[in-house]
């Protein structure tokens, strides 16, 4: 008893002489200056992964060059996860007498399940906001597409066996990247038109790629269950991966950040 009266009349006597006043708030500098990094840090983090989940037009891809087992999408939905589907390819549109190469994507009507599509009524006009692809007996083409085949929104050209309406132009896709079957430009189809085009033959090159959308937890564990399984010509693709360039950047803003803080931490404890 006799030692914590001491102290506490120690510590009065120290209040007093203002003596606690730069200890107390060098450690108020200290604490706020670790706990106002971290907490910015993990803002960024939030918008850079809502941002990258755009930029792959879902949570979660599979891309492989043989169509993926129909139990992968039955184990998905069972786990309350949203899925589209898509399959790109090269091909020819025609025009008239006008053919061009093109990069041919047929989409479901779920697709995207992150982010939007941009779309124009004119190749080069004002853009509006879609948040599904093209329906069936429609496709959208990229503005230089439109422009060598000389085609614009209401006409029709020909993918294989099957003529389209166009519809609109596309602008913009969330998920476009590079690849060899994304250095051509873009159409957009529905995947309900592709049997009825007869492009899709064996030895075609395609790729076919899913998407996944919901929960964290339930997206983790599904990337865990099929990174243990996946076959030859399978990959997995993530968030974190579409876009190296802003994780480098965040990266090394965060290392930034923490020198700072921690300097902020050595000059409180010098004070």
């Amino acid at each position: 008893m006799n030692v914590l009266r001491q102290s506490l009349l120690q510590l009065r006597r120290d209040w007093r002489a203002g003596e606690l006043y730069t200890l107390m708030f060098a450690l108020l500098v200290a604490v706020a200056s670790v706990s106002s990094v971290g907490l910015f840090v993990d803002r960024i983090e939030q918008a850079f992964a809502l941002q990258s989940a755009e930029l792959l037009a879902g949570d979660l891809a599979l891309v492989s060059d043989q169509p993926p087992g129909e139990d992968i999408g039955l184990r998905a939905r069972q786990s309350g996860l949203q899925m589209s589907r898509s399959v790109v390819f090269p091909s020819m549109v025609v025009a008239g007498d006008a053919r061009m190469l093109v990069s041919v994507k047929a989409v479901d009507s779920t697709y995207p399940l992150r982010g939007q599509l941009k779309i124009s009524q004119q190749a080069y006009g004002a853009e509006q906001v879609s948040f599904r692809g093209p329906v069936r007996g429609e496709i959208w083409l990229e503005p230089r597409v439109a422009t060598q085949l000389g085609v614009t929104s209401g006409q029709h050209v020909s993918l294989g066996y099957l003529s389209l309406r166009v519809s609109a132009i596309l602008r913009y896709e969330p998920d476009r990247g590079g690849g060899m079957f994304n250095m051509a430009p873009r159409v957009m189809m529905h995947s309900d038109d592709l049997a009825a085009t007869g492009l899709i033959q064996e030895g075609s090159r395609l790729q076919y790629r899913w998407l996944f959308a919901g929960e964290r937890a339930e997206v983790s564990a599904l990337q865990d269950r099929l990174a243990e399984n996946l076959q030859r010509g399978q990959r997995l693709e993530t968030p974190q991966q579409a876009n190296d360039q802003i994780r480098s950047a965040l990266d090394r803003a965060r290392h930034f950040l923490g020198l700072a803080a921690m300097v902020a931490v050595i000059l409180a404890t010098i004070a």
